[in-house]
């Protein structure tokens, strides 16, 4: 009797196995080509929702894996196997994390367009060099928000006057690369998003702008002695003596 039963039983097993081999939810008959179906016609599918430092903190993400970031630049990310990037819905074709010669560098910031952003140069312009041209003055180059760091450049560069190969902004101020002479030094804002978005805060061991683990000048001055940086090595902001000589990236706006 044992035995029949354990007979009947094997069979029913496979079956329900092989049934649920799809997940349908909100239809019976999943489509044969999605291991799962989800079907409806009042509501969506909603992915898990996070910060972009919390995105970043996932450990090991693998390809295709999909968040919705809340800040910064907000939407829609998945996980290529090597950065994590926005999923286009720009008209211009443009992208977070996307090497676009014809803008000469990295994309590392899009507006509400997404047509008019920020791109990074593909290398650092040096590896290590002083804020300041000598002189340890007031440059009023205070400004720190997207779109600040042109005008911190152009403020520094009159002010301080003396050889732009010497000094960070001169140099951002004179650069001419990837066919682009409009380059210029980030300001503490603009520095940050790069960080996040291309550097080490962009995902677990991922940088796709092939930084430093260094501390990165800003153009955005303290005072009369000291200016704004960042490190991308834990992505804190602190203001250093203006002699002093990290690494910088020049950036342009398109």
């Amino acid at each position: 009797m044992k035995k029949i039963v354990l007979l009947a039983l094997f069979p029913v097993f496979l079956i329900i196995t092989k049934t649920h081999a799809q997940v349908g939810i909100g239809t019976a008959t999943p489509n044969g080509s999605a291991q799962l179906d989800v079907t409806s016609t009042s509501r969506g599918f909603l992915p898990p929702r996070m910060t972009a430092l919390q995105r970043a903190a996932i450990t090991s993400p693998s390809t295709g894996l999909l968040v919705y970031q809340t800040n910064e630049v907000s939407g829609l990310y998945y996980y290529t196997g090597s950065l994590w990037t926005i999923i286009n819905a720009s008209p211009c074709g443009y992208a977070i994390g996307q090497y676009n010669a014809s803008l000469g560098g990295y994309i590392f910031y899009l507006d509400q367009s997404g047509c008019h952003g920020l791109v990074a140069a593909t290398t650092d312009q040096n590896t290590g060099i002083q804020w300041y041209a000598g002189t340890f003055t007031y440059t009023t180059a205070f400004g720190s928000a997207v779109g600040a760091g042109e005008g911190n450049t152009n403020m520094i560069v009159y002010n301080q006057s003396g050889t732009l190969a010497t000094y960070a902004a001169g140099i951002c101020y004179n650069l001419n690369t990837g066919g682009f002479s409009d380059w210029y030094l980030p300001s503490k804002y603009e520095l940050n998003l790069m960080y996040m978005n291309i550097g080490q805060g962009a995902a677990p061991n991922t940088n796709v702008g092939g930084f430093e683990n260094n501390f990165y000048w800003s153009s955005s001055e303290f005072n009369s002695s000291n200016a704004w940086g960042q490190f991308f090595s834990t992505g804190v902001q602190a203001y250093y003596g203006k002699n002093s000589g990290p690494p910088i990236r020049a950036i342009r706006a398109f």
